[in-house]
C-alpha cells in the first residue's frame, strides 16, 4: 500500500494496565478520535502492521486508552510504546488539510531567515507537541505553538518561526 493512503492518528505514549492497554496521544490536528474504526496500523521499522481494536475509551485531554485484540500483557504492550498509529484515509472522514506530521523534513528558519535546523520528528507523547529538529548545534526541541509560526512554505519545504528570546538556548 502507498504511504499516502494512511492518516496519522497519533503516537502510543505509554502502557496503561497489566492487561495490555495503551495510551494514545492523539494527533493534534484531529478534533476528535474516530471511535467507529475497527483497526489501525502500527508502524514498526517503516512497515505498518494492522492491529484490531478491542475497545477504546477517553482518557485525558488529547489522549485515549486503546485495547488491541491479541495484546494481553504488559510485555506485549511495551512493544507498542512510542509507535506511531495510522488509519487508512478511506476508513475515516477527514479533510485533506496540511497536518503537523507533514512538516517532517522541512527546514526551520527564524524570523530573520536564519536556518534553525531540519524538522526530523514530531513528539506527541508529551502534554505539548514538540517539533524535533537536527541542527549544527545538535538536537533541538521547539514546542508547537501556533502563534510562533509565521509562515509555512509547502513549495520550498520551509517553516518560519518567531520564537521567544532564549528558547533555543534552553536546548543547548
Amino acid at each position: 500500500m502507498d504511504k499516502n493512503e494512511y492518516f496519522y492518528l497519533g503516537t502510543i505514549s505509554r502502557k496503561f494496565s497489566f492487561k495490555g492497554e495503551v495510551v494514545l496521544q492523539i494527533n493534534p490536528d484531529l478534533d476528535y478520535f474516530p471511535t467507529d474504526i475497527e483497526s489501525v496500523f502500527v508502524e514498526f521499522q517503516q512497515k505498518r502492521i494492522p492491529f484490531f481494536i478491542e475497545f477504546s475509551k477517553a482518557h485525558k485531554k488529547n489522549s485515549i486508552r486503546l485495547k488491541f485484540e491479541d495484546v494481553n500483557s504488559e510485555d506485549e504492550a511495551d512493544k507498542l510504546v512510542k509507535r506511531d498509529i495510522y488509519v487508512l484515509k478511506s476508513e475515516i472522514d477527514i479533510n485533506e488539510e496540511f497536518s503537523l506530521k507533514d512538516l517532517i523534513g522541512f527546514n526551520a528558519y527564524d524570523e530573520e531567515d536564519v536556518l534553525i535546523g531540519e524538522i526530523t520528528g514530531l513528539n506527541t507523547s508529551t502534554p505539548q507537541t514538540l517539533f524535533e529538529l537536527s541542527s549544527d548545534n545538535g538536537p533541538l526541541l521547539i514546542p508547537y505553538n501556533e502563534s510562533w509560526i509565521l509562515e509555512i512554505d509547502e513549495e520550498n519545504q520551509a517553516i518560519y518561526f518567531e520564537l521567544p528570546d532564549g528558547l533555543l538556548d534552553l536546548n543547548i
